[in-house]
């Protein structure tokens, strides 16, 4: 690699990428690790110490092969500023089946959207605590 590749891989692969591990239980089970947010970064094995280590190196080698065919960089999704608000289209039918829901249960159908999709993602009413394990966490290259 030359110079300004490396700077480049060296940035971005110290940043909190989503780490997605998997177990595939086949044949033969395996494990894989992806990166969410880097398209096609992937890696198997058959532990999950395997696939956590050779990811750094699947990660090196998608940033370079990226890099030098000069194609954008996607930055972590937690590296983002998130507002809490969202437009979302539906068709009316689906907005006034979410209302009467709503309104059974007593709330708005704003508090209605956010509880169900809390509770779709394991968080608890709303709060960013989860129930579950994150599967998001900070990937280092030694």
């Amino acid at each position: 690699m030359n110079k300004v590749i490396d700077e480049k891989v060296e940035y971005y692969i110290d940043l909190p990428y989503t780490l997605i591990i998997e177990r595939h239980d086949e044949e033969k089970p395996y494990f894989s690790a992806r990166v969410l947010e880097l398209e096609g970064c992937i890696t198997t094995g058959v532990t999950v110490e395997e696939v956590t280590k050779d990811v750094k190196d699947a990660m090196r080698e998608w940033l370079e092969l990226n890099i030098r065919l000069g194609k954008p960089i996607p930055e972590p999704l937690k590296s983002k500023k998130y507002s809490g608000k969202i437009i979302v289209r539906m068709p009316p039918s689906l907005h006034e089946a979410l209302m009467f829901e709503a309104s059974e249960q007593g709330v708005s159908l704003n508090q209605y959207l956010v509880t169900s999709l809390s509770h779709i993602l394991g968080f608890n009413q709303g709060t960013s605590s989860k129930k579950r394990v994150s599967v998001s966490r900070k990937v280092k290259v030694n």
